[in-house]
C-alpha cells in the first residue's frame, strides 16, 4: 500500500519547512482530513472471515468506543473491516495493512469502503494509532512496520488531529457497520477468532521457476501504452535484485482481491479499483497484497515462509490522483506494490522504494528510484541470492505423494545451492529401478492422473547445465485398494551344489494369487525375476556368489510392495 498524499508529498518536496518532534506533520494533517471520521476506543474482538460475495478475505474488528469525532450520534460499539486476514485455512496478507490486538487502546480514523459502505481504516496502517501511557500521562503511538521505534504525538496535538477528522458529518446514511455491529448482543460477531498470520514468499525461487505479472486490459488509462514501460521495468527491478524471477504475463479482465477464483500461481495488476475497495477520499493509491497457504512451509535464513499462491496489484479508480503523474512516479508506485505482491512489508521511513510514502524527488523523475539498500535487504531474507551457482544441484528433498481415485500428486523440495533447472522423476516397480519411465519436469510437483493399480518406487533428481544431482530419497506410492500387502518373514538360505531354499509367510489383507522373486548381484540391483505361486521357491545349480533378494505379492489388481532386501550366499 502506498498512503501517499500525492499533493502533501509535492508540497514537501517544494521545500516546506521542517516540524518539530511532538508535533503533527503534515502527511498526518492530510491523512485526517481524508478520514470521514475517527474514534478512540479498546479492541474487543478480532476475527476473519470470507466476504461472501466477493470472496476476499477480512478481518473484522470490534471495538469499545470511547471518543468519537465525526459521527451525528456518537456510538457505544464500533466494527471496522480491514482487508486481508485468515480464514478458512487461507491467508491474504495486504502490504501495510494495520494489525489490532484485543485489549489494546487505539485511535482509529476510519475510511467508508465503496463496495458495502463499512468501515476500514484510512490509508492502512497509518490511520491506527496505539494510546499507551507515556512519561506520566496518556498519549498515541503510532507503531512503525516493525512494531517499534513508535511515534510519539503529544495529546494536544492528537486532539486537533481527531478533530480534523471530525470536523464534518462525511458518514453516508447508509453505513450499517456491519449488521447489528453497535449493538451489545453483537459483540461476539459469530466469527472464530483469527489466527496469526505468518511470513509468505514464492517458493518458485527456489529452483527459478517464474513467476508471471498479468496487466488488465489495456494498462493504465493515463500513462503512454498503458504505462505498460513502468509495467515491465517495475517488474525487471525485483528479478534484476534476487533469485524470484518476475516476468510479463498476458492481458486479463480486471481482479479483486477474491472473484472467488483458484489461486493461479499468478500476480495480477488491476486499474480503476474494480471491486469498490478504495474511496475517492482516500489518500491510498493501490493496494498490493498476496495469498498464500500454510499447506507448504520452508525455512528461510531461519524463518518459516508459507508459500505464496496468488499476487494482486489494485490501483485506485479516481483519476485525479493519479493526473499529472510523473512516470517516474507511477513505476515507483507499480514497483512497491509489487513488493507487497512477493511479500514484502513497508521499509521504515527514508529513501526507499518499499517506504509507505513515493518518495518526493520521484515528481522530477521518468524512472523509478532505484532498489535502496533496505530495499535489497528486506527482498534477501525471504529470496537469499545464490551465490554457488557451479556445479549440478543437491538432492531434492521432501518428496510426498498424495493418491485420489487414481490420480498421483507428487510434490518435492528443491535443496539450497546450485539452483535447479529441470526435475526428472523416476519410477520403478521395484526399489532401485526405473522400469516404469522417467519424465523431466521444470517445477518441483507433478499431477498424473488414470494410473494404474499398483506399486510405484519414486525417485527425483535435480538437473542444471551441469548436472544431475544424486536421486533423493525413494518412496512407494500404492494405487488401488485391492492390492496385495507385503509378504513378511523372508529368509534364504544357500546350500552345496548351488542348492537354494527361500520362504516367507503371505502378506495382510487381500489375497495374493502368487509372487515374484527378485534377484541381483548387488544391493538394489534385479537380475532375474522368478513367479512362483507359493510362498516358497526352491532352486539348484545356481553360481556361487551373494544375492540380493525381494519377494512380493500379485493378484489381479497388480503387485503389492516388495519386502525389504536380503542377502543370500551361495557357497
Amino acid at each position: 500500500m502506498l498512503a501517499a498524499a500525492i499533493l502533501a508529498a509535492l508540497v514537501l518536496a517544494r521545500g516546506r519547512d521542517p516540524v518539530h518532534a511532538l508535533t503533527l506533520p503534515a502527511t498526518d494533517a492530510a491523512l485526517a482530513r481524508a478520514s470521514a471520521a475517527a474514534v478512540r476506543g479498546v479492541v474487543v474482538r478480532v476475527a476473519g472471515q470470507r466476504d461472501p460475495s466477493l470472496g476476499a478475505i477480512y478481518t473484522h474488528v470490534l471495538l469499545d468506543v470511547t471518543r468519537a469525532w465525526g459521527f451525528a450520534a456518537p456510538p457505544a460499539h464500533l466494527a471496522l473491516k480491514l482487508l486481508g486476514g485468515v480464514a478458512d485455512g487461507e491467508a491474504l496478507l495486504v502490504g501495510g495493512q494495520a494489525h489490532f490486538t484485543p485489549g489494546e487502546e487505539v485511535i482509529a480514523f476510519l475510511d467508508v469502503r465503496p463496495r458495502d459502505l463499512t468501515l476500514s481504516i484510512t490509508g492502512l496502517e497509518r490511520g491506527k494509532w496505539t494510546v499507551r501511557p507515556v512519561a506520566g500521562h496518556s498519549a498515541a503511538l503510532r507503531l512503525r512496520h516493525d512494531r517499534s521505534a513508535p511515534e510519539v504525538v503529544d495529546p494536544v496535538a492528537l486532539e486537533t488531529l481527531a478533530a480534523l477528522a471530525g470536523s464534518a458529518v462525511r458518514l453516508p446514511a447508509a453505513a450499517t457497520l456491519l449488521p447489528d455491529a453497535l449493538t451489545e448482543a453483537a459483540r461476539p460477531l459469530d466469527l472464530e477468532p483469527a489466527p496469526d498470520a505468518v511470513a509468505a514468499r514464492w517458493h518458485e525461487a527456489d529452483w527459478s521457476g517464474p513467476v508471471a505479472v498479468d496487466s488488465a486490459f489495456g494498462g493504465h488509462p493515463l500513462f503512454p501504452m498503458g504505462g505498460l514501460t513502468q509495467f515491465l521495468r517495475a517488474a525487471a527491478a525485483w528479478s534484476a535484485a534476487g533469485p524470484l524471477q518476475l516476468v510479463a504475463g498476458v492481458g486479463r479482465s480486471p481482479r479483486c482481491f477474491g472473484n472467488h477464483e483458484p489461486a493461479d500461481g499468478r500476480i495480477s495488476v488491476s486499474y480503476d479499483d474494480p471491486c469498490g475497495e478504495i474511496s475517492d477520499t482516500s489518500p491510498v493509491l493501490a493496494i498490493g497484497g498476496a495469498y498464500y497457504s500454510s499447506a507448504d512451509v520452508r525455512e528461510v535464513n531461519g524463518i518459516p515462509f508459507a508459500k505464496i499462491t496468488r499476487g494482486m496489484v489494485v490501483m485506485d479508480n479516481l483519476r485525479a490522483k493519479f493526473a499529472g503523474m510523473s512516470t517516474g512516479c507511477y513505476e515507483e508506485l507499480l514497483t512497491h506494490e509489487l513488493g507487497h505482491a512477493i511479500g514484502l512489508g513497508h521499509a521504515a521511513a527514508g529513501l526507499a522504494v518499499m517506504a509507505p510514502t513515493l518518495s518526493p524527488a520521484c515528481v522530477d523523475r521518468t524512472e523509478s528510484l532505484p532498489l535502496q539498500s533496505s530495499d535489497n535487504t528486506a527482498l534477501h531474507v525471504p529470496y537469499p541470492p545464490v551465490t554457488d551457482t557451479v556445479g549440478p544441484p543437491s538432492s531434492p528433498g521432501g518428496l510426498t505423494a498424495q493418491v485420489t481415485d487414481g490420480t498421483v500428486r507428487l510434490r518435492w523440495l528443491s535443496a539450497a545451492g546450485a539452483p535447479a533447472s529441470a526435475f526428472q522423476l523416476q519410477a520403478g516397480s521395484v526399489p532401485g529401478l526405473a522400469d516404469h519411465g522417467a519424465l523431466t519436469v521444470n517445477v518441483p510437483w507433478l499431477t498424473v492422473p488414470g494410473v494404474s493399480p499398483g506399486v510405484y518406487y519414486l525417485r527425483v533428481t535435480a538437473v542444471n547445465s551441469h548436472g544431475a544431482s544424486p536421486p533423493s530419497a525413494e518412496v512407494a506410492v500404492v494405487v488401488g485398494t485391492g492390492l496385495p500387502g507385503t509378504p513378511t518373514g523372508l529368509v534364504a538360505a544357500g546350500g552345496p551344489g548351488g542348492a537354494v531354499r527361500l520362504f516367507w509367510n503371505p502378506p495382510p489383507g487381500p489375497a495374493p494369487t502368487g509372487y515374484v522373486v527378485f534377484a541381483g548381484d548387488a544391493p538394489g540391483t534385479i537380475a532375474a525375476r522368478v513367479p512362483v505361486s507359493a510362498p516358497s521357491a526352491i532352486a539348484s545349480g545356481i553360481a556361487s556368489a551373494t544375492y540380493y533378494v525381494r519377494v512380493a505379492a500379485v493378484n489381479a489388481l497388480g503387485m503389492g510392495p516388495v519386502t525389504r532386501e536380503i542377502a543370500l550366499v551361495v557357497p
